[in-house]
């Protein structure tokens, strides 16, 4: 029925929204740049509740309460602890959980979505990094149009102009999308190559692949090069039913796997990369002004907190979780999420992201345990690189509770409470 169907492209428009904000409050500093992030947060909570009752789905599920209740019990075991109770910050934390769960309940099919919105950005984003670059080389000033429109967007330290983040400096030709470094954006390139790995039969796989490995090999992220073969791994499927069809899998996965490493070795500078892992895990050894805000260093410093209190670590609060440290403003320099989760929640809260992350991505993948495994194998190295833990769509990999990717009618827009068929 023509109804029908403008009902269903309106409902797959509002799951795009859906993931779109996600993603935005994730890692566009336009959004979550100093007094505009909690603001922002808390409207996008106001917006999930909404959503989730015009769903017409459970407010709460076993899993979120369970997921939820380990969290406040670590918080909790904390404050008592140190008798310091950090209640904005507790609610921060929480309002954050929620939307990664409440983004899921709402948009049952939301790797499959994330994939699309990824791809849409990056199409976005090349539409400025191209013209950029090219116009740059000519002599002409392409950014320099925009510049009303980064002054009012005001991201401190950035030429942000709201869709896209242009780089400066030895970051000129690197590309960030509209996240706050290139490091970041190849994270959730990252995330995407994952999801398109897991989906069974995804429409327009090539040309999805195509952009986006290429925009994140365009971002020249040290982790994002050293990450992308894995993530690419979760791409082969065996069948033992079908002996030919994996190894023709196995066969593309190699063959995309030698192409980005000649790519690596051919484009990018290897030299300077060397050099500057080099350096920081000389700065980090030697312990030198500014080592803790490096790769290595953040490791090392966060190491000194995880050994002290292993199991329930030291907090969100920065009075608690640099306690060790003179300099309380250490962590908006660090970016070891990996480390920096343990420390915060112990290698129970960890351990907890880890399990609810891997049974995620086995559903997704219709139960596959190398591919499940391997997806939450590249994630923790992804974690290594950017403190994606402290945003809800890397929270989100523990909510998902779809065995399949196909969308599930959306039951928005009825005019009862039983989903429409197709």
């Amino acid at each position: 029925m023509p109804g029908a169907a403008f009902r269903n492209r309106i409902g797959s428009l509002y799951r795009t929204l859906v993931v779109l904000l996600v993603v935005v409050v994730s890692g566009n500093p336009a959004f979550t740049e100093g007094a505009r992030n909690e603001p922002v947060l808390l409207l996008t909570a106001c917006f999930m509740v909404l959503s989730i009752f015009k769903a017409r789905v459970w407010l709460l599920t076993p899993k979120f309460c369970l997921i939820s209740l380990i969290f406040l019990a670590i918080l909790t075991f904390q404050a008592l602890s140190f008798d310091f109770y950090p209640v904005v910050t507790v609610i921060g934390f929480i309002c954050r959980l929620f939307i990664a769960y409440a983004a899921c309940r709402v948009v049952p099919d939301f790797a499959k979505v994330y994939v699309r919105v990824m791809f849409g950005v990056c199409l976005v984003g090349l539409a400025f990094y191209l013209p950029d670059q090219l116009l740059h080389a000519a002599g002409i000033d392409f950014r320099g149009i925009f510049l009303p429109l980064q002054e009012l967007v005001g991201v401190e330290a950035n030429y942000h102009v709201l869709l896209y983040n242009f780089q400066a400096g030895d970051y000129f030709n690197k590309n960030a999308l509209f996240f706050w470094e290139p490091g970041a954006a190849a994270g959730y390139l990252l995330l995407a190559v994952v999801f398109l790995g897991l989906d069974k039969k995804p429409q327009r796989y090539a040309l999805y692949l195509v952009v986006l490995v290429g925009s994140l090999l365009l971002t020249m992220s040290t982790t994002g090069y050293i990450v992308l073969p894995f993530a690419l791994l979760t791409h082969y499927r065996f069948d033992a039913h079908d002996i030919k069809k994996a190894l023709r899998s196995l066969l593309l996965i190699f063959a995309s796997v030698t192409l980005v490493m000649a790519y690596v070795y051919n484009v990018s500078d290897l030299e300077f990369m060397k050099q500057k892992i080099d350096k920081q895990l000389h700065s980090a050894l030697r312990q030198e002004q500014g080592w803790e805000i490096n790769r290595f260093g953040t490791l090392l410093s966060d190491w000194e907190y995880i050994k002290r209190r292993p199991l329930l670590g030291w907090g969100l609060h920065e009075n608690t979780r640099y306690i060790l440290s003179a300099d309380k403003e250490l962590g908006k320099g660090q970016g070891n999420g990996f480390s920096g989760f343990i420390a915060k929640f112990g290698l129970l809260g960890m351990g907890t992201f880890l399990f609810f992350c891997w049974t995620s991505f086995y559903r997704l993948s219709g139960f596959s345990s190398y591919q499940a495994s391997m997806a939450a194998f590249t994630v923790l190295l992804m974690l290594n690189g950017e403190a994606f833990l402290n945003y809800p769509l890397f929270l989100s990999l523990m909510f998902f509770g779809s065995a399949h990717l196909v969308p599930k009618p959306w039951p928005v827009w009825s005019s009862n409470c039983q989903p429409q068929t197709q």
